[in-house]
Order: C-alpha cells, then sequence, then structure tokens
C-alpha cells in the first residue's frame, strides 16, 4: 500500500526516524539522520540524471547508489550495466523503485510522528494544535541541554 504524503510534514526532521526497523536501503541513503542525504524524500528525476550521467561518463549503476543498493551499484559498475541491458532496464524502471522507497520513508515518519502524538497525549499534554509544543517539527540540537 503507498503511503501519501501529509500536508506539511517536513521529511527533513531526524526526529521522524527514530525507528530501529527501517529499510536497509533507506538508512544507506542517510544523512544526519535524514534519508536522501538529509533533503527528506527522494526525487525521481535526481534518480534518472545520476544513472544517464553515470552512461555518459562509463560509470554504470549511479542510480542504485542513489536509491541505496551499493552493491548492485558496484555490480552494475564492474559488468558495465549489464553490458547495458540491465542499465536500460534500470533508467526505465527507476521511478517505481523512487516511488517505493518514498512510500517506505513517509511510512516510517508517519508512524513515528504518530507514536509521538500518542506519547505525549498519555502523558497529559494535549492534543496538536491546542498549544502543547511538540518538539517535533524542530531539529535536534547536538548542544541540548548545554
Amino acid at each position: 500500500m503507498i503511503e501519501e504524503e501529509r500536508n506539511n510534514f517536513d521529511y527533513r526532521n531526524p526526529n521522524a526516524y527514530l525507528m530501529p526497523n527501517i529499510n536497509k536501503h533507506i538508512t544507506n541513503t542517510m544523512s544526519d539522520g535524514v534519508p536522501n542525504n538529509g533533503k527528506g524524500l527522494l526525487i525521481q528525476r535526481d534518480a534518472i540524471l545520476k544513472g544517464v550521467r553515470g552512461c555518459i561518463f562509463g560509470c554504470n549503476g549511479c542510480q542504485r547508489l542513489y536509491v541505496g543498493e551499493r552493491a548492485m551499484c558496484v555490480l552494475c559498475c564492474l559488468t558495465c550495466g549489464g553490458c547495458w541491458i540491465g542499465q536500460l532496464y534500470d533508467l526505465c524502471t527507476i521511478h517505481q523503485k523512487v516511488a517505493e522507497l518514498n512510500s517506505d520513508i513517509r511510512r516510517v515518519a508517519h508512524k513515528c510522528y504518530d507514536q509521538h502524538i500518542v506519547d505525549m497525549q498519555l502523558h497529559g499534554y494535549g492534543m496538536p494544535g491546542q498549544g502543547f509544543d511538540q518538539g517535533f517539527n524542530r531539529p535536534i540540537s547536538p548542544y541540548v541541554g548545554v
């Protein structure tokens, strides 16, 4: 099932990815606790551009690195993209892979946020939008408590 994007949700917030059971391909793209090297959701155009640039400059499989498949990236690079057949197949299907990963990213972020809201309500902090400070939409600071 595809997880839809929520309005006004910051997918670049590292607090949204504190769950231990995140997909391995998502964790391979994380930087500072946020997928896509800190940008949040993956962008299909970027994946296609990386694949095309890889073809032009002789490093096939760059689109696999973008979606977190490191081993397949190395394999594609060593085999010239599966004699170019695998590379062409990847460029035709990369949009589906990006959509699946984005759905997984959204699912994890929404689940973590929803759990945060439940925890806040259990501790008596009220409902979102009723003046309680969630602390969820603020980035984690390495200087907390200093």
